[in-house]
């Protein structure tokens, strides 16, 4: 979880090399899925720097954020000094807000679990900080991406980053990033859908991410390209009322 610990400018600086079309393409998506935020309580669960952090609250809602490492922690306070940042380990087994949130979000989260109980453990902490009615929603490595078709130069090339095998025997794959690596791990749906609904997650949905309805040609070329083997995808439940 703490892989970016004593490498937060280097990731920010990592984050910040990707193209922007394929950024654009994300923030697009995950908008679409969100829906309209405005006045909600928001928390971004590992904020990183806070880029999502800021697009929640330039868009209405009242956000905070949290990560696990301190140094992404300070970048995201001084990029966004209005912005409410804490450190939090999302496997944290004890975390309670004092006021249940709205809508809690996760960009590239849940793939740094290493085992089921941390999975679980993640999870819980979204569950239980939840206000009845409350939504989740991440955006995670799609567990139907295939790391054995990836091609690592045209990867890095056309968006910047690369998630390819790191072990033959297990589900562990590596995350490069503007120079950066880190290990991910690629769960199965059906390990994410049981975990949510035996924590008592409802309306579970996968959201396969969409083409910008306009845009550069070189926009079209980014999706056309990603769409082959699509290496992440978005995550939504609720918790019932």
């Amino acid at each position: 979880m703490a892989q970016y610990d004593g490498k937060g400018a280097a990731f920010y600086e990592g984050a910040n090399s990707v193209p922007q079309d394929f950024v654009d393409i994300e923030i697009h998506n995950f908008q679409s899925i969100l829906g309209d935020v405005r006045g909600k309580r928001v928390l971004d669960l590992a904020c990183g720097f806070g880029r999502w952090t800021q697009i929640l609250r330039d868009s209405g809602a009242h956000a905070c954020g949290s990560d696990v490492s301190p140094d992404q922690i300070d970048i995201a306070r001084q990029l966004s000094p209005d912005i409410e940042y804490f450190v939090l380990d999302a496997r944290d087994r004890e975390y309670l807000a004092e006021t249940g949130f709205d809508l809690i979000t996760a960009v590239y989260l849940l793939h740094y679990a290493e085992t089921h109980e941390q999975l679980r453990d993640m999870l819980a902490l979204v569950y239980r900080n939840l206000a009845p009615g409350g939504r989740f929603v991440t955006l995670n490595l799609n567990p139907d991406y295939d790391p054995e078709l990836a091609n690592k130069s045209e990867w890095l090339t056309k968006t910047g980053l690369y998630v390819g095998k790191a072990s033959a025997e297990s589900n562990r794959l590596a995350l490069e990033i503007g120079g950066m690596r880190a290990d991910t791990w690629q769960w199965e749906r059906t390990t994410y859908e049981r975990t949510m609904f035996k924590l008592g997650f409802a309306d579970i949905a996968w959201h396969p991410l969409s083409e910008l309805p306009t845009g550069p040609q070189s926009r079209a070329d980014s999706w056309r390209f990603f769409l082959q083997n699509p290496n992440c995808i978005a995550l939504s439940a609720y918790r019932p009322r």
